[in-house]
């Protein structure tokens, strides 16, 4: 009798262990990562993409100037964007622009420029950005510390 229950519960435990093994069989667990936000995406989505041509401010102010709609990507806090930014700018913080991508999907086939304290986070936005379909990225040289250094004016 005390052979046959160890003889089940090994084969339970067997079978437990086979069926977790078996869990995302159609996708190995190396070919998925975690992101930021706690959704998991395969290596196929998480591919590199291609860097946001870097602009210089005075690029940016000529483009500002020609283009009254230029979308202008603030990605900072929303206590940085507070504390000053780019007339005209969104504040999107990095970490929620995957979720609000739709408001921006009309202007996709427009200039964005992208920027905010150092550069970490922008790279983050350009890439969620250009996996959205947004060709024309546009990286403002220095981000906002640049802006700040050469006395560019804030909002």
């Amino acid at each position: 009798m005390q052979a046959d229950r160890q003889a089940t519960v090994f084969l339970l435990f067997s079978l437990c262990c086979f069926c977790l093994a078996g869990l995302g069989c159609s996708e190995k667990s190396s070919d998925r990562q975690s992101a930021s936000d706690g959704s998991v995406t395969s290596q196929a989505e998480a591919k590199p993409v291609a860097p946001a041509r870097i602009i210089s401010q005075d690029e940016f102010l000529q483009l500002a100037g020609s283009n009254g709609g230029l979308l202008v990507l603030d990605v900072r806090t929303g206590g940085e964007f507070s504390s000053g930014h780019i007339a005209g700018a969104v504040n999107v913080p990095h970490d929620t622009l995957k979720r609000r991508i739709a408001e921006f999907l009309p202007r996709k086939g427009e200039d964005v420029v992208v920027y905010c304290e150092s550069g970490g986070r922008t790279r983050m936005a350009i890439s969620t950005l250009r996996r959205a379909g947004f060709e024309s990225v546009l990286h403002l040289e220095g981000d906002m510390a640049a802006w700040r250094r050469s006395g560019q004016p804030l909002e």
